[in-house]
């Protein structure tokens, strides 16, 4: 995340989004890290990528706007889920 000073609702998505990739991915959650590319580092395909989604909006979170074939980052998910939740 590019926050220093990340709100509590930013480190409880960063928490949620970390459970659920490492649930997909059969990882454990420290092993996720917000600089792993989503594509290159986690290897999520397509399929991956919209069944994360799907498994973040029955969490809960907004992910409408949100494009996840042109998300790049852990971060950079945390970060745009953050921003759609403050609207």
């Amino acid at each position: 995340m590019n926050n220093p000073n990340p709100s509590q609702k930013q480190k409880d998505i960063e928490t949620t989004v970390k459970k659920i990739v490492s649930l997909m991915l059969g990882l454990e959650p420290s092993d996720i890290h917000e600089e792993d590319f989503l594509i290159d580092d986690l290897h999520m395909g397509p399929a991956d990528l919209t069944d994360l989604g799907e498994r973040l909006s029955e969490a809960g979170l907004n992910v409408e706007e949100i494009d996840f074939q042109e998300t790049e980052t852990l971060g950079d998910l945390i970060d745009m889920l953050s921003a759609e939740e403050e609207i």
